[in-house]
């Protein structure tokens, strides 16, 4: 019983990165994706924008953090691929219609045109690449960047963290996560379905069961909008 605390903090210990270089890293790449994004040119469809933005300026920045800082190996085992896509997937569904429940209650109580989200939906592309750029894409670099570099240590070492921690750094993370998509009144759907990532993350302790989540709640979103 007194061995496992020292192996935890052994282990902890070959993470590079503490809790504030991430949080400069992570806000230092959403900066660069978005003046990434404004500087491309405005003939460029925004969707297309914003993959390349997403992808050269956050996804991959991201992989390359994440080595550099020796990426908990807990999160990222296949031995678990197969029990997280699978819960994933059920969660991931739950979510898009806990979200249009949601979203229904808000239009009751307040009326607003679309968002920012909903105008990159309508977008006239073909279906597979809207799919990859909003859908495939996101889900990938957001899981990566909000529950591997910002937070995985959380997942990685929760033995080391109480219960009231987890779930504020959780609270606060799907605040962030809800704030950077400016989501206007969509806030509440988007803090909802990240708080629920982060529980299942932690629970099953695989960062597929994450992608898996937002891939199939966007994957619904897309093709809804087609």
């Amino acid at each position: 019983m007194t061995q496992e605390p020292i192996a935890i903090t052994k282990q902890a210990s070959t993470l590079k990165l503490p809790f504030s270089i991430r949080g400069i890293i992570f806000i230092g790449l959403l900066l660069l994706q978005t003046g990434c994004f404004l500087i491309l040119p405005s003939s460029i469809n925004q969707v297309y924008r914003l993959f390349l933005s997403h992808t050269f300026c956050l996804l991959i920045p991201t992989i390359l953090f994440l080595h550099y800082d020796n990426a908990p190996s807990s999160l990222f085992g296949l031995k678990k691929m197969g029990s997280a896509l699978f819960w994933g997937t059920l969660l991931g569904v739950a979510c898009f219609f806990l979200n249009v429940l949601l979203l229904a209650i808000i239009k009751k109580i307040h009326s607003f045109s679309s968002n920012y989200s909903q105008t990159l939906l309508q977008e006239n592309i073909p279906l597979g690449i809207k799919w990859l750029c909003l859908a495939l894409e996101p889900a990938i670099a957001e899981e990566l960047l909000f529950k591997a570099l910002l937070i995985g240590p959380i997942f990685e070492f929760h033995d080391q963290f109480s219960s009231q921690q987890k779930y504020l750094v959780f609270v606060l993370v799907s605040i962030l996560f809800a704030f950077i998509h400016f989501s206007g009144l969509y806030f509440v759907p988007l803090f909802v379905t990240s708080f629920i990532i982060c529980l299942a993350t932690m629970k099953t302790g695989s960062i597929y069961t994450a992608i898996m989540i937002h891939l199939v709640n966007n994957s619904l979103s897309v093709l809804l909008y087609k």
